[in-house]
């Protein structure tokens, strides 16, 4: 049985088009659905935020600019001899939970840390190093080589001194360094900022950073330190071949088990940390790795002959020897050696900071290598009366 198809019309007077008014009421209530959504995209990354800065923060946040405050991409520039500072760099660091203080990094003309040079009137002192000669984790004026400057100019000396601190560089990096700019300075004195891992140089990788609009952001921060860490799960602390670090631990290994058989006196806590750093700061118990250190020092030796300027060395701990107790100064007595068989003077502070913290004086470290400011105030008073009989007479 076939139905009849009715054909259903309008009613009389009501027109089946749309009304030309229902065209902007459907664009505005997609423009408030627009807005809801953007509103509550922005309160959920709000609150997230929120969180991240109460319960997970990231390790470090920085602000990335130069001097005339445009975004640059990062504080490291690569040249032909390896990483060095950006020229003109002003690096705002927020938060650092191993220093656990904001500080700022600026650097000058020459990608030093420090103010422009000018022409050279009266003498400069030259601190090459690495990240602890650059004072990372303070300000500028805190760090033990603008202490000595200030101490001095105080004391009635004209002279200049300039941080040519390169964080993660080798001996031979940090020689590479004062050729490329140090010498241009005209240095009179030079002094070596000596770190127990100065063989190995660190890792070339860039770490990866946000973009500098986005800096402000902890949850970006976070996410970009996360991706960071992936992808430098696999990547080795240095560009050296892992055969290098092998030959490392085993000797270290070594010798701590023939001390051990021999009855030398040694803390467990340092005997196990200088094992898990043989990589690093643990490196100089070893003979191998201080084939370069020698080859690099000769150099050093032989470029200040060269170049008619003083030479100095000043030999900075790792907190767990100033901290061990029984301490071992392996690498200090080794390089001592090698001071005085070319005839360059050498400072260990390792008495120095044990005897400070022995004294209740302590906070000196904020990890295992750099310094507090009050690390840096006692450092500067024992490297500035090592330094005195070569910085001249007071006016």
């Amino acid at each position: 049985m076939q139905r009849d198809h009715v054909r259903i019309q309008s009613k009389p007077g009501r027109d089946s088009t749309p009304s030309p008014a229902r065209g902007p009421a459907l664009l505005s209530r997609v423009a408030s659905r627009a807005l809801l959504l953007t509103a509550g995209i922005l309160l959920a990354f709000a609150v997230v935020e929120a969180a991240v800065r109460l319960l997970d923060p990231p390790r470090m946040v920085v602000r990335l600019q130069d001097r005339d405050g445009a975004a640059i991409p990062s504080l490291f520039v690569e040249s032909e001899n390896g990483v060095r500072l950006r020229p003109h760099a002003r690096v705002d660091v927020v938060r650092d939970k191993s220093a656990g203080r904001p500080y700022r990094i600026e650097t000058n003309a020459l990608g030093l840390r420090g103010p422009d040079l000018g022409p050279k009137r009266v003498s400069r002192v030259l601190f090459l190093g690495d990240s602890i000669t650059a004072g990372f984790g303070v300000d500028d004026d805190e760090t033990f080589v603008r202490r000595i400057e200030t101490r001095g100019r105080a004391d009635g000396l004209r002279l200049d001194v300039v941080n040519a601190g390169l964080p993660g560089a080798s001996l031979a990096e940090e020689l590479e360094l004062l050729r490329e700019v140090g010498l241009a300075t005209e240095p009179d004195l030079v002094v070596l900022g000596f770190y127990l891992n100065d063989a190995s140089p660190c890792c070339s990788r860039p770490r990866l950073l946000p973009p500098s609009r986005l800096a402000d952001s902890w949850l970006v921060q976070r996410i970009y330190a996360d991706l960071d860490r992936f992808l430098s799960r696999n990547h080795r602390y240095s560009d050296l071949p892992e055969a290098v670090f092998d030959r490392w631990r085993d000797e270290v290994r070594e010798r701590l088990d023939s001390w051990d058989a021999s009855g030398v006196e040694m803390d467990p806590e340092l005997r196990a940390e200088i094992l898990e750093n043989a990589h690093e700061w643990g490196s100089l118990w070893s003979d191998a790795a201080w084939e370069p250190i020698t080859a690099s020092l000769e150099t050093l030796s032989s470029m200040a002959q060269r170049e008619e300027f003083a030479l100095r060395i000043v030999v900075f701990p790792t907190a767990a020897q100033v901290e061990a107790d029984p301490t071992n100064d392996y690498p200090q007595r080794r390089i001592a050696e090698r001071g005085r068989a070319l005839g360059i003077p050498l400072l260990d502070l390792l008495p120095t900071l044990r005897t400070a913290t022995r004294e209740g004086r302590g906070g000196l470290f904020y990890d295992h290598c750099h310094y507090t400011e009050a690390g840096h105030e006692q450092v500067a008073d024992r490297i500035y009366t090592f330094l005195r009989p070569d910085l001249g007479p007071g006016e």
